[in-house]
């Protein structure tokens, strides 16, 4: 399905590329999911009557992330985090990972200003207003940070040689770790049964590398602006059922018409994929960019919920 209101810009998310500011986006017009306003607006909290763990302004949103440090083969990997406010059901909140893109910090899941310029990149607004959408409703919310490299820091999943051979790449170390630590209580009360992944380019590469190298760990995963685990920006995406688990966890993929960095054939590869494997998957596309626009809190929200 298609909505066709967000503003077209140009964004550069990959190791080779730069960064480019994002503009801001407007509501969509198809209005059957919900939007979350313009960041001129008085900001409020969205889900009523539910304490948030986020303190809103005017023009800033802080969800005052904690952050710990962790000692993997002696190098410090960190992971900013939060749960939602309340005591937390039996079994622990559901836990949603969240990756960054390229050159994107993670601390951008936890704390927005619209006076920051750098906040506004690849609609950085509604990329905060998907972590509060989760928070206030239950999920708890991870943003490991990924590794400063040679040409900027971005996740494993997709460049070589990991992208052939993730099981050694500093990445899959990482992750192995974080998944015995969500197990282990260092998060507080997770459910780690309750597992989600979800990120904007490679962070959306690394989301699918969840479903596909952990496909027992993860009920959903939300896509923004990316696609299969192995593939990169507007390379020919070769994927099919074969390359992937039988049981990969069921994907909703949002995409951009105007993206040129993911372009959206590469998505919808990755997407027939998915549908000739048997895998519950929604593919949605938005008259926008390479970015989180104003429709992604109440889609991924959606998702999670009903997964």
């Amino acid at each position: 399905m298609s909505n066709t209101s967000n503003t077209p810009v140009l964004l550069l998310a990959l190791p080779i590329l730069g960064l480019s500011v994002v503009t801001g986006c407007d509501a969509p017009e198809d209005e059957a999911r919900p939007s979350y306003g313009d960041p001129a607006d008085d900001l409020q909290d969205h889900a009523a009557g539910v304490e948030s763990p986020c303190s809103v302004g005017w023009y800033t949103i802080d969800c005052h992330a904690n952050e710990t440090t962790l000692s993997i083969d002696g190098v410090e990997r960190t992971v900013l985090w939060q749960v939602p406010s309340g005591e937390a059901p039996a079994g622990g909140w559901p836990v949603v990972l969240a990756f960054h893109g390229t050159n994107d910090p993670a601390a951008k899941f936890f704390d927005w200003n619209y006076y920051n310029a750098f906040d506004q990149y690849f609609g950085g607004y509604y990329q905060m207003k998907t972590t509060q959408a989760l928070l206030d409703n239950g999920f708890a919310v991870l943003a490991p940070k990924a590794r400063s490299v040679t040409g900027g820091i971005y996740w494993d999943t997709n460049i070589p040689p990991h992208a052939e051979n993730w099981d050694d790449s500093p990445d899959a170390a990482f992750m192995d770790r974080l998944l015995e630590e969500i197990e282990d209580g260092t998060f507080g009360p997770l459910d780690d049964g309750s597992k989600y992944a979800m990120g904007l380019s490679s962070g959306g590469y690394q989301s699918s590398r969840m479903a596909v190298a952990y496909p027992s760990e993860f009920e959903a995963i939300a896509i923004q602006s990316a696609s299969y685990a192995t593939c990169i920006s507007s390379f020919p995406c070769d994927v099919s059922a074969a390359d992937l688990p039988a049981n990969h966890a069921a994907t909703l993929l949002m995409a951009g018409v105007w993206d040129t960095i993911v372009p959206l054939y590469t998505i919808e590869s990755y997407s027939d994929a998915l549908d000739d494997n048997g895998t519950d998957v929604v593919l949605e596309v938005v008259n926008a960019s390479h970015q989180w626009t104003s429709s992604s809190p109440g889609w991924v929200l959606e998702w999670f919920q009903t997964h």
